[in-house]
């Protein structure tokens, strides 16, 4: 086991070296992007399942993270 942890390409480790943060935004990202490609829920539905506060809100992060608004990422703009 001692040399799997000292391995650099052993890959639990480098799976620990995503910070949380990094992995829950990543993840509430792909879920998102998978919500608004299926064109069954509105931007605002989609924010209130991902439990984001507000539309207004769940926009400005997404289009931090992923450079296009959601409108434009549903149309595929």
């Amino acid at each position: 086991m001692k040399k799997k942890i000292s391995d650099r390409d052993y890959r639990y480790k480098r799976d620990m070296a995503v910070r949380p943060v990094e992995w829950i935004r990543d993840y509430v990202m792909l879920d998102a992007k998978a919500l608004l490609k299926s064109g069954k829920y509105t931007v605002q539905q989609v924010s209130d399942m991902l439990n984001f506060p507000n539309q207004s809100f769940f926009g400005t992060y997404f289009k931090k993270e992923s450079g296009v608004s959601p409108k434009a990422y549903m149309s595929g703009k």
